[in-house]
C-alpha cells in the first residue's frame, strides 16, 4: 500500500487542497487495481465537515459515491440508517415542551455561522455533545433522549456518538480514509475519525488551521500542526492559484501579527505577471448601514464581467444590502448556501415560472410547438377565473406527471385555455411585448398569495432582462463562514463585529484567534481585489491597519 499510518496535509487558500484530495484519491484507486492479489472493492473513503465541502470533492472523484460525504452521512450508513428527528418531530416536541424551544435549522451545520444569538438550551445541549462534555441541562437531557428514546429516533449528534461506540470499521471497510477540511472537526467528530482511521491502513487529514471556522463547537485546528506526525508524512500545499500579491501580503501580515499562536506555514502568492491592474487592497468610506457606496462598486465590478461577493460577519449586516439591491433590480445569489432564501431569492420557483411563461409566450407567438412541463411549470399559480377552462389545471398537471413529451400545438391549447385569452396572448406583440408588459399580465394573473413574492424577480427581468432569471448571479452574498471554500474576482469586506464577536476579539485566551481567522477567510477569498468598508462603531477588526 503507498499509504500506511497517518498523514497530513496542510493547504492554505486557494492552494488546492480539493484537487490534492482527488489526486490523492485517484493514485490509492490506480494502485489498488494494479496491486498483485484481491482488489479492494472501496479502497478510500473521503469525508468531510459539511455538505458543501463533500459535494465539491464528490464531484473531482471517480469513485463509488457512497464513499464520498460528510462525516455524518458515514455514521448514518455505518449505523444502517437509523430514523432521524425530522421537522414534524422537532414541531412536536415544541408543542409539548414551549419552555425548550428547539429552533428550524439549528441541527445543521451548514447553516452555522457565528452569528450565534440563539442560545438555546437544545444549541447548548448538542454543543456540550460536540465537546464531548457533560456540561449541559440535566432536565432537558432527560426530557429530549426520552423523547427521541419513545419514537426510535436518533438526532444530528447521536450519529457521531453512536458510531464511535459501537462501529470499529468506516462503511465498507476502506483501506485508506481521507478527511478534507479536518481543522473543523469537533472533539466527538475527530475521535470517531481517529478510531476508524486506526483501523484503515491510512489516515490522511487535510486541511489549514488558519481557516478553522468551528472552534467554538470543540474544534482543534492545532492539531495540523501536530510535530508527532513523521516528516515525510507532512505536506504543505505551498503555491496559491488564487489570491493575489496585494491581497496576500494584507491576509498574512494580519494572520502573523494578530494571531497568538501563529506558527510559519509556507505559504506563496498567485503569480500574476507584469499586469497588477486588479491586483490591490482598498478602502470604502460607506459602511453597511447606509451601502449606497457599495452598491456603487458593485455595480462598476459587475459592468466589467468581475464576480463580486459581499460578506460579513453577521448575517443581520447584510440586511440595508439586501434591500438595497432589490431595490435596485441587481440580481445575486449565494450558491454555497441555497438554504437561505434570504440569500437567494431568485432561486424561488416564481422566477423559473415566469421564466416559463416567457418561453411559452415566445413559442405560441411564433407558432412552435411548446412542451406540457413549461405549461404546467407556471399555469399552477395562476388565477383559474378568466384564462382557464374548468378542470384544466388538474389535466395538465396529470399530463405532466407521466413525462409526456410529446409537443403541444396551439390548436391543442383551447382544450385548457380560454379561447379569448390565448388568442390575447398570440397577438400580444402588436401591442407591446416588453418585459414589463408580460411581467404585468403575469403578476396580475398570479393567485394572490404569490403577487408580493413576484416583486423582486419581477423588478430584476424589467431593468436586466429575462437572461438574469436564468443564469446564476456573478454577485454573490452571505457570512464570512458561507463563503468557505468559495471565491470571487472582488471581495467587499464589512469588517463590523457583533457584541459577542467583539468580546471573543478582546478574549486573547480563546476567543481572539477565532476572528484573526474569520476575517483571514474573508480577505482570501478574493482573485484580484478587496474592497474594506468603514465600521459603524469601535466593534470592528482593525484590518486597514495591515494594508
Amino acid at each position: 500500500m503507498i499509504y500506511s499510518g497517518e498523514y497530513i496535509i496542510l493547504g492554505p487558500p486557494g492552494t488546492g487542497k480539493t484537487f490534492r484530495v482527488a489526486k490523492s484519491t485517484a493514485k490509492i484507486v490506480k494502485e489498488n487495481r494494479t496491486a498483485f492479489g484481491t482488489i479492494h472493492p472501496n479502497p478510500v473513503l473521503i469525508c468531510s465537515l459539511t455538505r458543501t465541502a463533500a459535494a465539491e470533492a464528490a464531484g473531482r472523484v471517480d469513485i463509488d459515491r457512497q464513499m464520498v460525504g460528510t462525516l455524518h452521512a458515514h455514521a448514518y450508513r455505518s449505523l444502517g440508517h437509523p430514523k432521524i428527528v425530522s421537522p414534524a418531530d422537532y414541531t412536536e416536541w415544541n408543542e409539548l415542551n414551549p419552555q425548550w424551544l428547539i429552533a428550524e435549522g439549528c441541527t445543521d451545520l451548514d447553516d452555522f455561522s457565528n452569528d450565534r444569538s440563539e442560545n438555546s438550551v437544545f444549541t447548548s445541549y448538542q454543543l456540550a455533545r460536540a465537546l464531548m462534555s457533560d456540561d449541559y441541562d440535566t432536565e432537558f437531557h432527560e426530557a429530549w433522549e426520552s423523547f427521541k428514546f419513545e419514537r426510535e429516533l436518533l438526532d444530528f449528534t447521536d450519529l457521531i456518538e453512536l458510531a464511535y461506540l459501537t462501529i470499529d470499521h468506516a462503511p465498507n471497510d476502506p483501506q485508506v480514509i481521507i478527511a478534507d477540511e479536518a481543522q473543523d472537526m469537533s472533539r466527538a467528530e475527530f475521535a470517531l475519525l481517529k478510531k476508524w482511521g486506526a483501523a484503515a491502513e491510512a489516515l490522511i487529514l487535510v486541511g489549514d488551521p488558519y481557516q478553522a471556522l468551528y472552534t467554538w463547537r470543540g474544534a482543534d485546528p492545532d492539531y495540523l500542526l501536530n510535530h508527532e506526525v513523521p516528516e515525510n508524512h507532512r505536506d504543505v500545499l505551498s503555491q496559491s492559484y488564487r489570491v493575489p500579491p496585494a491581497v496576500h501580503k494584507v491576509a498574512t501580515s494580519w494572520l502573523q501579527a494578530e494571531s497568538t499562536n501563529y506558527k510559519p506555514v509556507e505559504y506563496k502568492a498567485r503569480v500574476v505577471g507584469g499586469d497588477r491592474a486588479n491586483d490591490s487592497v482598498g478602502i470604502s468610506d460607506t459602511n453597511w448601514r447606509t451601502p449606497e457606496g457599495v452598491l456603487e462598486e458593485v455595480e462598476t465590478h459587475l459592468s466589467r464581467g468581475q464576480s463580486v461577493m459581499v460578506l460579513a460577519s453577521c448575517g443581520y449586516m447584510l440586511k440595508p444590502t439586501i434591500r438595497e439591491l432589490k431595490e435596485k433590480g441587481i440580481p445575486f445569489s449565494n450558491p454555497w448556501r441555497r438554504k437561505r432564501g434570504d440569500w437567494n431569492p431568485l432561486r424561488k420557483g416564481l422566477s423559473l415560472r415566469f421564466v416559463s411563461f416567457c418561453n411559452f409566450l415566445n413559442a405560441l407567438q411564433n407558432d412552435k410547438p411548446m412542451s406540457i412541463d413549461d405549461i404546467h411549470t407556471w399555469i399552477q399559480v395562476m388565477k383559474a377565473k378568466g384564462l382557464l377552462l374548468r378542470g384544466a389545471k388538474e389535466q395538465i398537471k396529470a399530463r405532466a406527471a407521466i413525462h409526456d413529451t410529446l409537443p403541444v400545438y396551439e390548436y391543442e391549447l383551447h382544450n385548457y385555455f380560454e379561447y379569448d385569452e390565448i388568442e390575447y396572448l398570440k397577438n400580444f406583440h402588436l401591442e407591446n411585448n416588453s418585459i414589463q408588459c408580460r411581467a404585468t399580465w403575469f403578476n396580475d394573473r398570479l393567485l394572490n398569495k404569490h403577487q408580493d413574492s413576484f416583486e423582486y424577480p419581477r423588478h430584476v427581468a424589467e431593468i436586466n432582462g429575462i437572461v438574469a432569471l436564468e443564469k446564476e448571479p456573478q454577485l454573490f452574498i452571505g457570512t464570512i463562514h458561507s463563503f468557505k471554500g468559495a471565491e470571487a474576482d472582488v471581495v467587499i469586506i464589512y469588517p463590523d463585529l457583533s457584541r459577542a464577536g467583539y468580546d471573543e476579539w478582546n478574549d486573547h485566551v480563546s476567543g481572539h484567534d477565532s476572528v484573526v481567522r474569520l476575517f483571514y477567510v474573508a480577505l482570501t477569498r478574493a482573485k484580484q481585489s478587496v474592497i474594506i468598508t468603514a465600521p459603524v462603531s469601535r466593534m470592528y477588526a482593525e484590518l486597514e491597519n495591515y494594508l
